[in-house]
């Protein structure tokens, strides 16, 4: 494999990677009682008013 296309395949399988972490930890709710959350929800998570919820959550959670 050359070195470009190496260094590629890397960096997708970090990007991966941390996307998972990400995931695990939005799961495991350590951000739930942070007082910004509900204003950056307000803000950057589209409200679903047939469901009655925020979807896209984890971008809420990404600038907080």
């Amino acid at each position: 494999m050359s070195d470009g296309l190496m260094q590629q395949s890397c960096r997708v399988a970090l990007a991966a990677y941390l996307h998972d972490l990400g995931k695990f930890a939005e799961r495991a709710g350590p951000f739930d009682k942070d007082p910004r959350l509900d204003a950056h929800l307000q803000m950057y998570c589209p409200w679903h008013r047939e469901w009655g919820w925020f979807s896209r959550r984890c971008a809420g959670r990404r600038v907080s």
